[in-house]
């Protein structure tokens, strides 16, 4: 999950609500970025929804950073980094814009998006099983993701 949200994963930054001591180290902050479906959720204050991976497009995705920024009075250096991930990005679109004509392929990306314990009977499809597994052909989850 680090890798597609664009941070460097360090414990207790990035927490599942399904951690042991999730509300403990939630209350001991003055912030929580959440998101409108409850995941996460302290019921306090500090509560702030961030619903990055709802808006259309990878740049816009991108320049959350700086939503994220104003609470911490560090605007221009969010500024700084999506400047840097935007020229990075419109680089790496040329480059494989180029490489499709070369070859005359288009590229197929799959996106695939997931949530804890996906598996419809956990108790019989995750027996024994963590993480990624197979049950009537398709994928789920068994355990927490991150």
């Amino acid at each position: 999950a680090c890798g597609q949200l664009m941070e460097d994963c360090v414990p207790s930054i990035h927490l599942s609500q399904y951690d042991a001591n999730y509300s403990e180290i939630a209350s001991n902050n003055s912030v929580v970025f959440t998101d409108s479906f409850g995941s996460g959720w302290t019921d306090t204050e500090w509560d702030v929804e961030f619903q990055v991976s709802l808006d259309p497009g990878i740049l816009n995705r991108a320049e959350w950073i700086s939503y994220v920024a104003a609470f911490f009075n560090l605007e221009s250096k969010a500024s700084e980094i999506f400047s840097i991930m935007r020229t990075d990005y419109n680089a790496l679109k040329a480059l494989a814009q180029q490489l499709t004509e070369k070859e005359g392929k288009t590229p197929k990306v799959m996106w695939a998006s997931f949530k804890p314990e996906t598996c419809s009977n956990p108790a019989t499809d995750c027996d024994g099983v963590q993480g990624w597994t197979q049950v009537d052909g398709s994928w789920c989850h068994c355990g927490d993701i991150w």
